[in-house]
């Protein structure tokens, strides 16, 4: 699968969730990609890996409001 993702993007899990902003991008031996996002929960900064295949843009990211 390529990237279609970049640092600074607006992401959502497919499955739900809050938006998050992709932080880092990591591509493996196997050319497969992990994204790094963070996100807030209230006041609280939370972050974690994600497989690219379940993360999909957020509406606004794919209209290009938010570049």
């Amino acid at each position: 699968m390529t990237n279609k993702f970049k640092t600074g993007d607006i992401v959502h899990l497919k499955s739900g969730g809050p938006n998050m902003t992709i932080a880092e991008i990591d591509k493996d031996r196997h050319n497969n990609y992990t994204i790094f996002c963070h996100w807030f929960a209230g006041a609280k900064r939370e972050s974690g890996w994600y497989a690219e295949e379940t993360i999909v843009l957020t509406q606004e990211e794919q209209k290009g409001t938010n570049k």
